[in-house]
């Protein structure tokens, strides 16, 4: 695991927000913390579902990859679908 260090070192932050983990955007761990801290926000959008992951860790392209998770989101696909038109 790699911590990232920088400007906050000084900060009144808790430690895990000082330095967070760095984690790449396409590995499995990646893909299942991202899918339980959309559900624990309970299908939040993109960016709740951001902000509630960055306390801790830093994903790489994280943004491109919480909108992949939650577009293939069964409950916020039906929550999201369009009615049937004729």
């Amino acid at each position: 695991l790699l911590r990232m260090g920088g400007r906050l070192r000084r900060s009144t932050l808790p430690p895990e927000s000082k330095h967070p983990i760095i984690l790449p955007n396409n590995h499995p761990v990646t893909e299942l913390l991202i899918k339980d801290h959309h559900v624990r926000q309970m299908h939040a959008g993109v960016n709740q579902t951001l902000v509630a992951i960055r306390t801790r860790f830093w994903i790489i392209r994280a943004r491109n990859a919480v909108k992949k998770i939650i577009r293939s989101c069964p409950v916020c696909r039906r929550v999201e679908a369009q009615p049937y038109r004729l």
